[in-house]
């Protein structure tokens, strides 16, 4: 068996005066994961709708780490027809993602590299 660490800790620093400060605590946990299988790649992501080539050694997929490597274009990302979750230039996303799920990626104005890693449950 495997193990993923993962922490996270995010303060918020408003740019008004005034607003207060909003942070969420830190979150600190260890996720055993049945598979050992783990992967890392670059994948260039077009304008239209495409899979994320999730690797075949990683049969069932848990968490995956996406980061946007461009420095100017967005992408979204989600299913082939819904895409909720939207990576600015240089922004990252950490998630579980759901069995059986195919992970889709579209670039908006022009072709981005995108860094992912996926790790099997």
């Amino acid at each position: 068996m495997a193990t993923l660490n993962l922490d996270l800790k995010v303060i918020h620093t408003p740019g008004k005066a005034g607003q207060p400060p909003t942070s969420v605590p830190r979150q600190d946990i260890t996720v055993t994961l049945a598979a050992e299988a783990a992967s890392a790649f670059v994948q260039t992501i077009g304008l239209t709708s495409e899979a994320i080539d999730i690797p075949a050694d990683i049969t069932t997929p848990s968490y995956v780490f996406i980061k946007n490597l461009d420095t100017t274009n967005f992408i979204t990302v989600g299913t082939d027809t819904a895409k909720p979750v939207k990576l600015k230039a240089g922004e990252i996303s950490l998630f579980r993602l759901n069995p059986g799920t195919t992970f889709h990626a579209q670039a908006d104005t022009a072709a981005v590299d995108v860094y992912v890693s996926v790790w099997s449950d």
